[in-house]
């Protein structure tokens, strides 16, 4: 018996020795999302980007096919980089437009989203 749990203690201490795997977390992407023309996210994905003047800014997604607003937010934007959560699970689309306007309704940048 005592040979028995020496055997069972053994193979669980090699066992608990065995070396971890462990993946890298990937570090998040902090380039302007209106500096490509398409860009792929997933829902609750950081949006980020860059403004010239402090102000109130719009931010338009609307469909990539009919041109229909999909939603519609107004922010306050800083200079410098800006960033938002975009939240993709209750759109239902799989592909819209990204418009950011300032208040003069002068188009700063336009990106079409996939979503994943």
């Amino acid at each position: 018996m005592t040979r028995f749990l020496l055997t069972i203690l053994l193979v669980v201490s090699l066992w608990g020795c065995q070396k971890m795997e462990i993946e890298p977390i990937p570090t998040p992407r902090n380039e302007d999302i209106f500096s490509t023309k398409q860009a792929s996210v997933s829902d609750d994905a950081p949006i980020n980007f860059n403004l010239k003047t402090e102000g109130v800014y719009t931010l338009t997604l609307f469909d990539s096919v009919n041109q229909q607003v999909v939603t519609r937010e107004i922010i306050f934007g800083k200079v410098g980089p800006n960033s938002l959560k975009l939240y993709t699970k209750t759109l239902p689309i799989s592909q819209v437009y990204l418009l950011l306007e300032d208040e003069n309704k002068v188009e700063i940048g336009k990106t079409l989203l996939v979503i994943k």
